[in-house]
């Protein structure tokens, strides 16, 4: 099983983190009143709303078919006759609307510091992982230069005595385990080049496992969350 590292942040990727709103309430109430007394601060502040402000006027509005929309409101807020297998939950949660796409690429641009379009740049990967209530979130960010998933939890931490696993699922074929979720809020995963190759169109996923993670080596709790895999 991998071991997923917890990620250390600095005052600038905190700042990053306040102004695309991804920042933990918790943290984001002690980022404020450090902004009162800390000059630096609110210059990197400043400097990633600059930074967010150009990349948001480059996005061009694309307006959603109709139809596109009652399929997403039908599946966000239709009740399934019966519980839900595994795969039917994954098809549940396929497909966001163009416009949380375009703000969700933008948020892990910044987020990460991971400039876009370099030449000889491989092809990144976002996605975000959510609940149906929200009580689980988390945005993963695939770098494509350091070969890392860079992963932020936003929302949810797992019961007593359990654990949360995060799972790579493409197509029909079984889950694959990246690891257990470190107790911190960030982390970080190191893909070999084969799951590399798997990320294109596939789904993560958070499963609830016991401590150490699935002892079977495929989810043995409930699929908590998922969330497409997009190249961006």
């Amino acid at each position: 099983m991998t071991q997923i590292i917890p990620m250390e942040r600095d005052d600038d990727m905190l700042a990053a983190e306040y102004v695309t709103g991804i920042l933990p309430a918790a943290e984001r109430s002690a980022f404020e009143k450090r902004l009162a007394g800390s000059a630096a601060l609110r210059a990197q502040l400043r400097s990633w709303e600059e930074h967010f402000i150009s990349l948001v006027d480059e996005i061009e509005p694309i307006a959603t078919p109709q139809h596109v929309l009652q399929k997403i409101e039908g599946r966000l807020f239709g009740k399934p006759e019966a519980q839900p297998s595994l795969l039917q939950s994954l098809v549940f949660w396929r497909g966001l609307s163009f416009a949380s796409l375009a703000a969700l690429a933008v948020a892990g641009t910044l987020y990460f510091q991971q400039p876009v379009g370099l030449p000889g740049a491989g092809v990144n990967y976002v996605a975000e992982l959510s609940a149906a209530n929200d009580a689980i979130k988390l945005v993963a960010y695939y770098d494509d230069q350091k070969g890392q998933i860079k992963l932020n939890r936003i929302a949810g931490t797992p019961a007593a005595g359990r654990a949360f696993e995060l799972w790579l699922i493409q197509g029909k074929n079984a889950p694959v385990s990246l690891g257990v979720l470190p107790g911190s809020t960030t982390g970080m995963i190191s893909l070999s080049p084969t799951l590399k190759a798997k990320l294109a169109g596939s789904i993560l996923a958070i499963s609830d496992e016991p401590t150490g993670g699935s002892p079977t080596g495929q989810p043995t709790g409930a699929v908590l969350a998922t969330g497409n895999i997009h190249a961006i």
